[in-house]
This record gives structure tokens, sequence and C-alpha cells, in this order.
């Protein structure tokens, strides 16, 4: 009996790869560009950077709001409820109010949420916000000391058991 013949496999040829264009490095584009100048302004805007953070992290702050944003925070509206807060005590200029973020606080449909801690005080939560809602907040409750009742969802800490 014959033996049956052996099947070959051909390899095709491998394809050159084309040249890919080099690309300046960032070291060698930042050296071609000139070096900015620093302004009175923009030192004036570091050191209140620096202010703003030593308070953080001093703790001296009479007050802490954490907008919450977690993915579903940031497509709820979430930075723009951060950007009125912040606009907001510019132009009231409140320096001792510590501004942070978290990730979600697990009410996803109650988005964009914040929570105000207020010293020997129990942390409020605030949903459902819009910026001229972080506004009020702002003035009644962490400068005023009032809780707004009708954008408060809860107050107080949670309690694992």
């Amino acid at each position: 009996m014959a033996m049956p013949a052996k099947k070959s496999v051909v390899k095709k040829p491998a394809k050159p790869k084309a040249a890919k264009p080099k690309a300046k490095s960032a070291a060698k584009a930042a050296a071609s560009e000139p070096i900015k100048k620093l302004r009175i302004q923009d030192l004036e805007r570091i050191r209140d950077k620096a202010r703003s953070l030593a308070t953080i992290r001093n703790s001296e702050g009479r007050a802490k709001v954490t907008v919450h944003m977690g993915t579903c925070g940031i497509a709820a509206g979430a930075r723009d409820i951060m950007d009125a807060l912040l606009d907001e005590m510019r132009k009231r200029d409140v320096n001792d109010v510590i501004v942070t973020t978290s990730g979600c606080a697990g009410f996803c449909n109650r988005e964009p949420m914040a929570t105000v801690e207020i010293k020997d005080q129990p942390p409020v939560k605030y949903v459902d916000l819009t910026p001229d809602k972080i506004r009020k907040i702002l003035a009644e409750h962490v400068l005023g000391g009032q809780i707004v009742a009708k954008c408060a969802l809860a107050v107080g800490s949670e309690t694992l058991y």
C-alpha cells in the first residue's frame, strides 16, 4: 500500500513594514518653543492655590463640600455644579470652605449630588442639583447654617452594622 504524500505548508513572505516618520521628541519640541515669563497675576494665582491646598491639608476650613463626580455624576452635570460652586465662592470671597470631589455615592438616579459637612453637625447629602441650587446651598447652609430641605436627601452618616 502506498503512503499518502505529506502536505506541505507554504508560508507567505512577511510584508515589509512601512517606515514611520519620526516624531519630534517632547524635549526637542519644548526646547524649540520660547519660554513663557511669569507675570504678577500668575504668581498670585499660584500663591492662592497653594494657600487653598494648605487649608485643605490642615483642615482649617469651616465647612467641607464634596461634589460627587463618579461617571454617573459627571454625565448628569456634576462639572457644572463644581464650576458654579467655585464661581460663587470666588464672587463671595469665601476662602475657608474646603471643596473636594469623590466618586459615586451610590444614588446614580439622584445625581448630581454634593455632601456638605460643617464642624460639629451631621453631614447633609443634597441631590438633583443645578447650578442655582448649589449657589443657594452655599449661601443658606454653608454660610448661613440652615439646611436647604427642598434639596436634601439625607442628614447624618451611613452606619454599617
